[in-house]
């Protein structure tokens, strides 16, 4: 399924810039409107209050890889329970694509990073996005907000970011969210979380860690299950310690690959020497950079051997099909995006690895176009 701009997460940060009194380029989502306006208002406490309404600040909790179809899983739960809808990711279906959604309000057809991998020829190479590095590792020497553009979405707002110690002070976060607070614990997520919603009148509050054990250990997972269980009991709990409106939902969803669906590219050696560059975006949306002269035998190639394990789409034509978004594209977005990609049917992985590395096994996987993935849900608490 591609992603659907009139209900995706970017439809969500529509719905919060118009409640923030702003305006925004794509559409709000009517239920998620309407509870907005309904949790809105609030009465103050004092007697110089009396007769006097304040709004109520906004939290935007996002759950790494909580995908919706993972969620109905658990329709016992808490969250499941406040569930009052399901929207799109965007395309690719992956943390490097959303995030900056959530940081701008914008898909990647207007912030242009789109996947964890992303070729950027001003910057001389492949780079990963959001640690602001060449793919290799090694530190860009660039400013990030000379090499993005980022327009971010907590501009002019009195607004707090809550995101893990080990990321709150990267380039990438101090670009978007110029104040920040950092955590160690879920009981610490739950904590300053609570803390900011109740000086800032937006809070962004971004917990990593169900789609870290996804990709370790997989979503379905005994311990995905046990660490989800606990932070339905936390999202219960910062509820309770809050009177702002708590939307809930995820950058993208997750499917578990067996060993026999990963597939490398070093195995197929005829394919990589068509390609100019590491493989681009994600393992299960594989962005390809083919040399003109090889565009007929990589064409060749991938529907005699991989067309059980593959689609394969040029860059152009999602970029025309609206897979990035709607609108007027990132000035770059082209140079992103690769002359061909490789979307992967069913459970099935392309890796690739630099010199002197062997690619990464993941058992939980994204970025691909399948309901699993593409799927999200839209939570509301104290609502």
């Amino acid at each position: 399924m591609r992603p659907d701009y009139s209900r995706s997460i970017v439809n969500i940060m529509a719905s919060i810039s118009r409640a923030l009194g702003r305006k925004h380029p794509y559409a709000s989502l009517p239920e998620l409107e309407q509870a907005l306006r309904r949790g809105r208002p609030w009465k103050t406490k004092g007697p110089r209050a009396q007769g006097q309404r304040r709004k109520r600040n906004i939290v935007l909790v996002v759950l790494d890889g909580m995908g919706y179809e993972f969620l109905c899983q658990h329709r016992n739960s808490y969250l499941y329970q406040h569930c009052i809808g399901k929207v799109t990711s965007v395309f690719p279906s992956t943390t490097g694509a959303c995030i900056p959604t959530f940081a701008t309000g914008l898909p990647p057809q207007q912030h242009g990073l789109t996947g964890w991998f992303m070729h950027e020829k001003t910057m001389g190479g492949v780079i990963t996005t959001l640690p602001f590095t060449y793919r290799s590792g090694e530190p860009l020497p660039f400013i990030i907000n000379d090499a993005y553009g980022l327009r971010a979405f907590a501009k002019g707002l009195r607004a707090e970011a809550v995101q893990p110690a080990s990321i709150a002070h990267t380039a990438f976060s101090m670009a978007c969210y110029p104040h920040r607070r950092a955590y160690t614990t879920l009981e610490g997520f739950v904590r300053q979380t609570a803390a900011a919603s109740r000086r800032a009148r937006y809070t962004y509050a971004y917990w990593p860690y169900l789609d870290t054990i996804g990709h370790a250990r997989g979503i379905g997972s005994r311990d995905a299950l046990t660490h989800f269980s606990m932070l339905d009991a936390a999202m219960q709990e910062l509820a309770r310690r809050t009177q702002a409106t708590i939307i809930i939902t995820a950058d993208h969803g997750m499917l578990d690959t067996p060993p026999g669906h990963r597939i490398a590219l070093k195995d197929h050696p005829s394919l990589e020497s068509c390609l100019t560059l590491p493989l681009c975006a994600e393992a299960r949306a594989a962005f390809c950079y083919v040399r003109p002269a090889k565009v007929a035998a990589f064409k060749a190639y991938v529907r005699k051997r991989l067309a059980h394990a593959c689609t394969m789409r040029s860059g152009e034509s999602l970029i025309a099909q609206g897979y990035f978004g709607r609108g007027r594209p990132h000035p770059r977005l082209r140079d992103h995006v690769g002359d061909f990609v490789l979307l992967m049917k069913e459970d099935y992985i392309l890796r690739d690895a630099l010199l002197g590395q062997e690619p990464a096994v993941l058992i939980g996987n994204h970025g691909g176009v399948s309901p699993a993935e593409m799927l999200v849900p839209v939570i509301v608490a104290n609502g």
